[in-house]
């Protein structure tokens, strides 16, 4: 068996990655130049399995070559919930995968992670996302039309007033008109939101976290499942009840991993396993 990694040795997650595989016995082939991959000239059926961190740069075009010659695609990016724990997801031929079945609540008990109730509250909350980010690719310019045109419809179907909590590393893309509130944490903001609006921003997962109603606007959401899809629900949006809740997040719990589980052979022990059991390849998010 086979596999080729895409990405430096010093990436964290890869040379982990790098290291299960071969406890696995799996042979590594290592394509530290990510950057100089040529498209339709590399992916090779040589390679039973391919690897990288992150879909940037020519990545997402590996992605779907390999993908193309039914070759399993992982690719591992900053985790789903407690991110200061240092967890990774793992996913497969995209982002933001988790598995389809149902799965015990170990690992989220683990995670020490309360699931708030439902709750109302007084404004609408729209999440920027960082410009350019490889979740999306939206320019600076891109996200601050989309802010405002959200805006825009919401104040034709709601009264409640209307938030905007920019994206730490994109504070340029805040359209105008809309109230910020400095020096709030994102947890203090979602205990007043009626409701999250966002593209495919992770703060979508922590508002079904905190209790507040989710509306994802755009492709491959983690919690798109969980969400609302569509701004004429604002009144009264989707908020699913806690059976369902709990059931999703322990999925979301088997989805990421530390990296001593990447490394030992747990994350790919279970993440392939998954794979087989679902029985065929999920579709790559682009």
């Amino acid at each position: 068996m086979r596999a080729v990694i895409y990405g430096s040795r010093e990436i964290r997650t890869l040379k982990a990655l790098a290291v299960g595989l071969c406890s696995l016995g799996w042979t590594v082939t290592w394509r530290e130049d990510r950057d100089a991959y040529k498209a339709g000239q590399e992916a090779s059926t040589e390679f039973g399995l391919a690897v990288t961190d992150g879909i940037r740069g020519p990545m997402g075009v590996m992605c779907r070559e390999y993908l193309a010659l039914g070759t399993l695609v992982l690719i591992s990016d900053a985790g789903f919930v407690r991110r200061d724990l240092h967890y990774f997801q793992l996913g497969v031929n995209r982002l933001n995968w988790f598995p389809e079945f149902e799965l015990p609540g170990d690992r989220w008990e683990r995670l020490d992670v309360q699931l708030r109730p439902h709750h109302a509250g007084t404004y609408i909350l729209i999440a920027g996302q960082k410009p350019g980010d490889a979740a999306h690719r939206l320019s600076t310019n891109e996200l601050r039309a989309l802010y405002q045109d959200w805006a825009q419809e919401l104040r034709k179907l709601t009264r409640l007033p209307i938030r905007f909590r920019p994206h730490p590393m994109g504070p340029e893309a805040r359209p105008d008109g809309l109230e910020t509130i400095p020096g709030l944490s994102l947890a203090e903001e979602l205990a007043g939101a009626h409701a999250l609006v966002t593209w495919n921003s992770t703060t979508a997962t922590d508002a079904l976290i905190a209790g507040t109603p989710a509306f994802v606007l755009g492709p491959n959401a983690q919690a798109e499942e969980l969400a609302n899809t569509e701004l004429r629900y604002i009144e009264r949006p989707y908020f699913p009840n806690d059976l369902v809740r709990r059931a999703f997040f322990n999925r979301v719990a088997y989805a990421q991993w530390t990296l001593e589980e990447l490394q030992d052979g747990t994350a790919l022990e279970f993440t392939l396993g998954a794979i087989a059991s679902q029985g065929a390849h999920g579709d790559l998010a682009t």
